[in-house]
């Protein structure tokens, strides 16, 4: 949790999501909607660190604003990059998709944002969810809810910007036993 200053007046909660690597939109585009309409329906926007998969996928979070940056597996897509910085709610957020294995990819993370010292980095890649404070940042890798890859859960997160800078990760594992196949 970290203390922001008076600037923020409000809290901002965000959707975030890496790794969807859906490919079946006659499943993924109602399993994403329900994580939606039971987690996040009250979400100002969405945020995708990368690998989404079938770039339809994105539909089911229409009527939302989207921010993403494309994954190692995503086809390139104009106007989308690897990596971005956003400020919302008086936080800059540092939003890439990451490489390298578990234990290496927040150090890189951190380096690929060093100039501009972001509030927090969300990250995807390793589809282990991750949620602590590093030096002053936030870490957030919100996981996958497609591919758990030995990560105990299927996991999307949530970010609250407000006075107070949280992250939440939220186990999904009930809605992907109903949505998922295989």
């Amino acid at each position: 949790m970290l203390t922001k200053g008076p600037d923020s007046k409000h809290t901002v909660k965000i959707a975030v999501f890496s790794d969807t690597h859906l490919h079946d939109l006659s499943s993924g585009l109602p399993y994403l909607r329900a994580i939606m309409a039971r987690y996040a329906a009250d979400a100002s926007m969405v945020l995708h660190a990368g690998d989404v998969g079938d770039p339809d996928l994105l539909l089911a979070f229409d009527g939302y604003p989207l921010h993403r940056v494309l994954g190692n597996t995503d086809a390139p897509c104009s106007g989308v990059g690897v990596q971005k910085l956003l400020t919302v709610a008086a936080s800059r957020i540092g939003l890439m998709h990451g490489w390298g294995g578990r234990h290496e990819i927040e150090r890189k993370a951190r380096e690929a944002f060093s100039d501009s010292r972001p509030d927090v980095i969300v990250y995807g890649h390793t589809h282990w969810p991750v949620c602590h404070h590093y030096a002053g940042q936030l870490m957030f890798n919100p996981g996958s809810c497609v591919e758990r890859r030995m990560a105990p859960h299927y996991t999307f997160g949530i970010l609250e910007l407000g006075d107070i800078l949280t992250g939440h990760i939220v186990n999904v594992d009930t809605l992907a036993a109903q949505f998922l196949r295989g």
